[in-house]
């Protein structure tokens, strides 16, 4: 299933940050079948979402027990991926009870702010990169919530549906604890065609393989549109989703459609669109440039919340003052420009 990756040096390298030492292709047979959804390729029995991309083996999880420390792994492996250049990170997996009870996860801290894997994957989110995360298979458990990273309000959490596009029993459930939407959009993670441990191809059922399906659609897409950025990327995906106008807890935003995605209208706004300051408090200023007036503008939360929305008009120079409420929580903001037809996205962060 990997003989392309290998014979073009498409794997660039592994890390193992839970045995520096071991051998890492054989430690454990998930990263097989989770690769294998992105990067697989067998003519005629197999193909992954992305078996063209480039990809570092980064192992944080210690399959053998379930502690806290895992969590700090993951920071680390993060932190490695980002020195490395990585643009997309896939995570098949997630936390919320431990071996030592007292490190449990409460309900409570699934509030995109407590966790230390989910400060991590903030932190690795604001660096640029597209973090997609798994939801978690506790659908049909006592706790059927989502697990942590994927808490996270700058996260791709995806859940998973089956071959007729109905929601995997399995697949956990938001919202978050501050009331997010919870799973983001989901992919299909049961009966997923993948390689198995004992060396050829099946199916198996899991977010854990929904996951990676959708990270190797994001690197198709940012490869479609290279000049977004990893927020527009997020946003673009969830905008072209099945259930975009009235998501909920069960499937999130719904099934997202690349080839929509890739076909849509929004233009990268770094080059034209000028915002300041930014952090901001209180107040923001943009410059749309003479050509650019009137322009309709929203302010959104990074899980799609509107917070504001108004027709901008300037004195001729371009110049646009927006107030802000001092109230509004601090945090990543997404604001929509939609100009002559043509729709920018620009990203400002609220301190």
């Amino acid at each position: 299933a990997f003989d392309s990756l290998w014979q073009r040096g498409r794997i660039l390298g592994a890390r193992d940050f839970v045995n520096p030492q071991s051998d890492i292709y054989k430690e454990h047979y998930h990263g097989t079948m989770v690769l294998s959804a992105m990067g697989g390729y067998i003519d005629g029995q197999l193909i992954g979402t992305a078996p063209r991309a480039n990809y570092w083996l980064i192992r944080t999880e210690d399959a053998a027990t379930e502690q806290i420390i895992e969590e700090y792994n993951w920071a680390a492996g993060a932190e490695f991926a980002d020195s490395v250049g990585a643009d997309i990170i896939n995570s098949s997996l997630g936390y919320t009870t431990f071996d030592v009870a007292s490190q449990n996860h409460t309900y409570q801290d699934l509030n995109g702010n407590t966790a230390p894997v989910t400060l991590a994957a903030n932190m690795a989110a604001s660096k640029g990169m597209v973090v997609v995360v798994s939801a978690g298979n506790d659908g049909n458990a006592p706790w059927h919530y989502i697990s942590v990273p994927a808490d996270s309000p700058n996260v791709l959490t995806v859940g998973a549906v089956d071959n007729k596009r109905v929601k995997a029993d399995f697949s956990s459930f938001g919202p978050t604890a501050d009331g997010r939407i919870k799973p983001d959009v989901c992919a299909m993670g049961k009966g997923t065609v993948l390689a198995i441990a004992t060396g050829t191809t099946g199916t198996s059922n899991g977010t854990s393989f929904s996951s990676p399906l959708m990270a190797g659609m994001v690197a198709c897409l940012w490869q479609a549109k290279p000049s977004l950025t990893a927020q527009q990327i997020v946003e673009l995906v969830k905008s072209s989703s099945s259930n975009n106008a009235s998501p909920n807890n069960s499937t999130g935003y719904g099934i997202p459609d690349f080839a929509q995605a890739s076909t849509s209208s929004i233009t990268d706004a770094r080059n034209s669109i000028e915002l300041w300051p930014n952090p901001f408090t209180s107040k923001i200023n943009i410059l749309l440039g003479k050509s650019f007036i009137p322009a309709n503008i929203s302010i959104f939360t990074t899980n799609g919340q509107l917070i504001l929305t108004m027709n901008a008009f300037s004195d001729g120079t371009g110049h646009v003052e927006i107030n802000i409420s001092e109230e509004l929580p601090k945090g990543i903001y997404l604001l929509s420009i939609d100009i002559s037809g043509s729709r920018y996205y620009v990203t400002g962060i609220k301190q």
